[in-house]
């Protein structure tokens, strides 16, 4: 009996170490942000308002307490269960979307593609540029540029991908040079946003401060 008592006290006081360990060094093992850094969601029609869309695996290694997810599309959020959501009826997406997950402990981007996207008329491209219905459509080639969010106080490393321009056209698309102009790239403060001219990657160079500039338009 007595033995018994010394093994079980030994192992008591080894589950005791290991969960102090993790408390104080986070889970063993563990890397913080997002466990799967890329996901495709399949578009068979117009998103409806809390359609869960793909469910994202984020883990900051300390509980997820206080977590705050951002995405490219502002349409689109990350719900209690980590889920990726509509937050009213869209009836149409960029092909990609960005979605920032930030905590004490992590600070982490996934990338979502959707399939299958129906190629938009130029009506249509016109209400998502929402360039009215005054202006003439006489371009073959149009260029989606979805809204990007930034949180503020990001961590390093720079530079960070926050979104993606894409070439939409009824033809075939050839070989297309992206550039970026305004606020933040040839513009005072300049060099703070950058674009890949191959792919429109559009990356942020260093940390924003929104009490400074709460808006690069």
């Amino acid at each position: 009996m007595e033995l018994g008592v010394r093994i079980l006290l030994a192992f008591l006081f080894h589950q005791v170490a290991h969960v102090g360990g993790q408390e104080d060094g986070g889970y063993e093992g563990c890397v913080p942000g997002f466990q799967v850094k890329h996901y495709q969601v399949a578009y068979s029609g117009p998103f409806q308002k809390g359609q869960p869309l793909t469910q994202v695996e984020f883990d900051d290694c300390a509980g997820n307490e206080d977590v705050a997810f951002d995405v490219s599309d502002p349409s689109f959020g990350v719900d209690g269960d980590l889920n990726l959501v509509p937050r009213q009826d869209v009836a149409y997406s960029a092909p990609v979307l960005f979605v920032h997950g930030v905590s004490a402990h992590a600070d982490d981007m996934a990338q979502v593609d959707v399939t299958g996207l129906p190629l938009p008329s130029a009506h249509t491209l016109r209400d998502v540029l929402g360039l009215g219905q005054k202006l003439p459509y006489r371009s073959k080639r149009s260029l989606l540029v979805p809204p990007m969010i930034v949180t503020e106080n990001q961590r390093a490393p720079f530079p960070r991908i926050i979104g993606r321009s894409h070439v939409i056209s009824a033809q075939k698309v050839g070989n297309q040079i992206f550039r970026l102009t305004g606020p933040g790239a040839d513009q005072d403060p300049k060099g703070l946003f950058t674009i890949d001219i191959d792919t429109g990657d559009v990356s942020v160079s260093r940390s924003l401060d929104r009490e400074a500039i709460d808006s690069y338009l």
